[in-house]
């Protein structure tokens, strides 16, 4: 039997990280513009799929997290209102005709439901939902680590990037920056994945050498990989 505290949780873990997809995206696409002010509202459409695919994330995490399919139903639901009424509140150049926004924000709730159920399958260690972990990791931690999440995404957004894209050159090299821009996400996405592995309650490090971990793997991978790309 799920608590439903847990359940709550789940919904507001899955509102809050898939959410986060939105900010993330639009971060890294400030860096690929060069404009703190550039957003997914500049592409309407763009926009729309990012909010679709952060209110399928949404469900998708409540799901997991909260073990309930009401719970990624709930956090589904909230994201397709929020995907209708984003084109006004964040001042999108151009709204997309009402029936678009209605299929797409139907479609993404039907889509985040059914992840959620597929979510809230998935195995779930019995010592993390004794002492409300989170694939290993304390809740605790997961109050700040909205933050990161939002970091490593827009990390990918700009590796994801080729350097041509962004600095010019000639179109010869295309194959080889998009080649060193796929490499770039890889390393960063995995660098991600250690860093938050050095958080589980498993881990057998001291504090310091956690955070010590951590920062390397989240701060210092990145910077190296971005030196990288441009300079070798």
């Amino acid at each position: 039997m799920i608590s439903i505290r847990r359940a709550i949780g789940g919904g507001l873990f899955g509102l809050a990280y898939g959410g986060g997809l939105v900010n993330g995206v639009n971060t890294g696409l400030g860096y690929v513009s060069q404009s703190s002010e550039y957003s997914v509202g500049h592409t309407p459409y763009l926009g729309l799929v990012v909010y679709w695919l952060s209110t399928v994330l949404m469900g998708l995490l409540a799901g997991y997290v909260g073990r309930s399919i009401i719970a990624g139903g709930i956090a589904a639901a909230i994201g397709g209102v929020l995907l209708v009424a984003a084109p006004r509140m964040f001042f999108f150049e151009a709204i997309p005709r009402f029936t678009i926004l209605l299929t797409a924000a139907a479609t993404a709730v039907a889509a985040g439901t059914a992840v959620a159920a597929w979510g809230h399958r998935f195995k779930v260690e019995p010592q993390d939902m004794d002492f409300g972990r989170v694939l290993g990791v304390s809740w605790k931690h997961w109050l700040w680590l909205w933050l990161p999440w939002q970091y490593v995404i827009s990390n990918i957004i700009w590796l994801g990037t080729p350097r041509f894209i962004l600095i010019g050159g000639p179109w010869g090299a295309a194959i080889t920056d998009i080649v060193k821009s796929a490499i770039g996400v890889c390393a960063v996405t995995y660098a991600g994945y250690m860093a938050l592995r050095s958080l589980r309650a498993e881990a057998k490090i001291t504090r310091r050498q956690s955070a010590v971990q951590f920062v390397g793997r989240f701060l210092v991978v990145p910077i190296l990989v971005n030196l990288w790309r441009f300079f070798l």
